[in-house]
C-alpha cells in the first residue's frame, strides 16, 4: 500500500475512534440528566428523622416506629 492510502485509513480509524469517544460522552450526560430529575422526584417531599445521633430523610408518606434494642434480655 502506498503511504497515502495508509494515512487515509489512519484517518478514518482516529475518526471513528473521535466519534465513538463523543457518542460515549453524550450518551453519559443525557443518563445524568435523568438521573438527577429522578432524585429530584424521588426527595421533593421528604422530611427528616432524627434516630438517635443520625438525621435520616425519608419519603413524608412514610410511617416509622422506634422501638428500644434489646440485647440479652435487657431493653438498651
Amino acid at each position: 500500500m502506498t503511504r497515502t492510502g495508509t494515512r487515509g485509513w489512519q484517518k478514518l480509524i482516529v475518526l471513528v475512534a473521535a466519534l465513538a469517544c463523543a457518542g460515549t460522552w453524550a450518551a453519559s450526560q443525557v443518563r445524568s440528566m435523568r438521573d438527577r430529575s429522578e432524585v429530584a422526584k424521588m426527595t421533593e417531599q421528604m422530611k427528616t428523622v432524627c434516630i438517635g445521633r443520625f438525621m435520616i430523610d425519608i419519603p413524608a408518606q412514610e410511617e416509622i416506629t422506634v422501638s428500644r434494642e434489646r440485647m440479652a434480655g435487657f431493653e438498651i
